[in-house]
């Protein structure tokens, strides 16, 4: 295992559904540089990967020394044991799954490559600088256009023996309340994420309301959206106290861009999350994550760190 210092500075990019950041993470955790551009989703995995390129080129031939000598990338998707594919994705990215990331990338940019789950990669990167310092086991559970967790145990990542440890989002719930939503049974991340949320409005009846932040805005009017933020909030905070119960973790953090809805999601999602809890485990405390977009780059950097080694340099004649 190398070193933080053995990498030094390491080339880290974050795939989600929608953006794309790509950045610089020294040894320190420091980012610098940080460019972000649209994910292709409704394309294909290639142009995925060519979107990825274009914005990590930016970022190298506009940073100052010391150059990158190694590159991690946190992505959404199953993201196959040795760091290399993505094996399995939903339908956020058409035609993500079997993508040969690492290889691509290293081709293009002559740089060792490792890939990482961009929720394993933002647990580390909360552990390593974030919520999550200074504790040995952690439940990581990050609420956006999906949702995904991933779990901490004697300070390291519990990848499962397939890669797929920790998906919160898949896991079949029913909501309970308020009671014009109670009863409707799907996965967490089809009632509770972002575009969840959304779809489950339609098919309550809501109009107009074509994403998260339209539902946010929505909500300060019309009670049917309010109440599907508020179902959304309590059903995920089941869900994440019945893994604590499992799990006996020492904390919780939960981050994603759903936890910028505010009060009207975070009081039910800590509501439930209080009650579901078993008496031994009530004191686990239940916080937000720190770093915000930075997490997923400093942990797909440390992750790099711990799998590659890196390039060296030649010296000058």
């Amino acid at each position: 295992m190398n070193s933080d210092s053995d990498a030094g500075r390491v080339l880290a990019v974050d795939i989600g559904g929608t953006k794309i950041n790509v950045a610089l993470v020294d040894a320190d955790n420091t980012v610098t540089g940080l460019s972000t551009a649209a994910t292709p989703s409704r394309e294909d995995g290639a142009s995925v990967v060519r979107q990825v390129l274009r914005v990590a080129r930016r970022v190298i031939d506009s940073a100052r020394d010391p150059a990158p000598t190694l590159v991690g990338i946190g992505s959404a998707g199953v993201v196959s044991p040795d760091g290399r594919r993505i094996t399995s994705a939903t339908d956020a990215i058409r035609g993500w799954a079997g993508t040969e990331l690492a290889a691509g990338v290293e081709e293009a940019l002559g740089l060792p490559c490792s890939v990482i789950n961009d929720v394993h990669a933002h647990a580390l990167g909360e552990l390593a600088g974030g919520a999550g310092r200074g504790h040995e086991s952690m439940l990581m559970v990050a609420v956006g256009t999906g949702i995904g967790g991933a779990v901490i145990v004697n300070g390291g990542l519990v990848p499962g023996a397939h890669g797929v440890a920790g998906h919160v989002g898949q896991i079949r719930v029913t909501t309970t309340d308020p009671e014009n939503c109670a009863g409707y049974t799907d996965t967490l991340e089809n009632l509770a994420s972002g575009p969840g949320m959304t779809r489950f409005y339609a098919q309550l009846g809501g109009k107009g309301v074509g994403n998260g932040h339209q539902l946010q805005a929505a909500a300060r009017t019309d009670a049917l959206a309010a109440d599907v933020i508020m179902s959304a909030g309590s059903v995920t905070g089941h869900t994440v106290a019945s893994l604590v119960n499992a799990l006996d973790p020492e904390l919780v953090v939960v981050g994603g861009g759903v936890t910028r809805m505010g009060e009207l999601w975070w009081r039910p999602l800590e509501e439930a999350y209080a009650e579901t809890l078993m008496a031994p485990l009530r004191g686990t405390p239940l916080v937000a994550a720190e770093l915000g977009d930075d997490a997923a780059l400093v942990g797909a950097a440390h992750h790099a760190r711990a799998r590659l080694k890196p390039l060296k340099k030649e010296p000058h004649p």
